[in-house]
């Protein structure tokens, strides 16, 4: 069984159709036939036949609505998984593989972190979901873990389309599990993105103000200042840290002096804090004033 440490040497990139056979086996191996059984991943006593074929995974690299990411070491693939955007805000993963004789190490890990970056920072999506059969009781687990939650729905198994595999029984069906793609730091990282003019995610939807603006989105006050946090870990220039100011630095602080104490309690000791400090939040809710420091 590989060992965690050795994640830190992955490489992620798209799936290509010279990748096709590669990914094929690959995905049989994880849950299909005796070599499955050396991962934890089997469902090879819930059905027999294929999991896959070239056309599927073609299909699926191909989707203008979506992506297939590869997860390599030293040029060989460890694992793939399919992500589709199924909405403006939402995303959908599948084909969710890995070696079976490296599971258990962090790969997979580390690929669905990977695909979770993918549809929040570069798709803009609040939420990703995926569908389990409903008798894969650890794989259930493992998700949970990972934050997913069943949604209530259900989707039945395609019986009779053998491209999916020959049921060994009569009762499987999927499970919806979906989970929130976002935190509070997060939110505030791409707030900063967003808020600089010029930029894609400055052009289009502002989904990070929206939620974070004036104590939006059900966020508290605690969530707020690990919005600021990870807005900090993004700030560059004393513009993006104007421009936080009008984005959530909460009511409560009326000085530069609070804020202050604020961070010295968070044990922040940063030099963009103590930027944020030097710029009087106060001017910061002066509509005259958004346009930030460094501009006419």
């Amino acid at each position: 069984m590989a060992s965690v440490a050795a994640v830190s040497d992955l490489s992620f990139r798209t799936a290509t159709t010279d990748d096709v056979a590669a990914i094929v086996a690959l995905v049989t191996s994880a849950y299909r036939g005796e070599a499955s059984t050396a991962g934890w991943t089997s469902e090879d006593h819930l059905l027999k036949g294929q999991r896959t074929d070239p056309a599927m995974v073609t299909e699926a690299i191909t989707d203008p609505t979506g992506t297939v990411v590869l997860a390599e070491r030293d040029g060989r693939l460890l694992g793939c998984i399919q992500l589709t955007r199924t909405g403006q805000r939402d995303a959908h993963f599948g084909m969710f593989a890995v070696d079976p004789t490296l599971q258990a190490g962090g790969v997979g890990s580390a690929l669905l972190t990977h695909a979770e970056d993918l549809a929040r920072d570069e798709w803009g999506c609040t939420s990703m979901d995926l569908e389990v059969i409903a008798q894969r009781d650890q794989l259930i687990a493992y998700y949970h873990r990972r934050g997913y939650e069943p949604t209530g729905e259900t989707t039945p198994f395609p019986y009779g389309d053998e491209r999916y595999g020959i049921p060994q029984r009569d009762d499987l069906h999927f499970v919806v599990l979906r989970r929130s793609l976002w935190s509070p730091r997060s939110l505030g990282r791409r707030l900063v993105r967003e808020m600089r003019p010029g930029t894609d995610e400055g052009a289009g939807d502002h989904i990070a103000a929206d939620m974070l603006r004036w104590g939006g989105g059900g966020l508290d006050d605690e969530d707020l200042w690990e919005a600021l946090l990870g807005a900090l870990d993004e700030a560059e220039t004393d513009t993006d840290l104007w421009f936080l100011g009008d984005g959530f630095i909460p009511e409560s602080i009326a000085t530069r002096d609070d804020l202050a104490h604020r961070l010295e309690a968070l044990e922040a000791d940063d030099a963009r804090m103590r930027r944020v400090v030097e710029l009087d939040p106060r001017s910061f809710r002066d509509a005259d004033q958004r346009r930030g420091p460094d501009r006419d």
